[in-house]
């Protein structure tokens, strides 16, 4: 007989978790608290979002595919039947 899954336990010990990791990491803050942070590094709070989409790239990087007419790496229009790579 295997033993019994004991779903109050269980929900206790992720309840410990969650509240031992927000305490650690202060996830949720006030707009009060936020504005202090801005007003502290101004630069890492605000960024374009070219540079938030580089920052997502940069952090989980590419997947070259196979497309329909070449290999490109994912997120690139040359991907999209029908369409053009934006010429700069």
């Amino acid at each position: 007989m295997s033993p019994t899954f004991d779903a109050k336990a269980w929900l206790g010990q992720i309840t410990a978790d969650m509240r031992e990791a927000y305490a650690r990491n202060r996830r949720v803050m006030s707009f009060g608290e936020y504005l202090t942070l801005f007003e502290i590094d101004m630069p890492r709070q605000v960024r374009s979002a070219a540079q938030y989409l580089r920052d997502v790239f940069d952090r989980y990087g590419t997947t070259t595919v196979r497309g329909p007419a070449a290999r490109s790496p994912t997120g690139s229009s040359s991907t999209v039947p029908g369409t053009r790579a934006a010429t700069a």
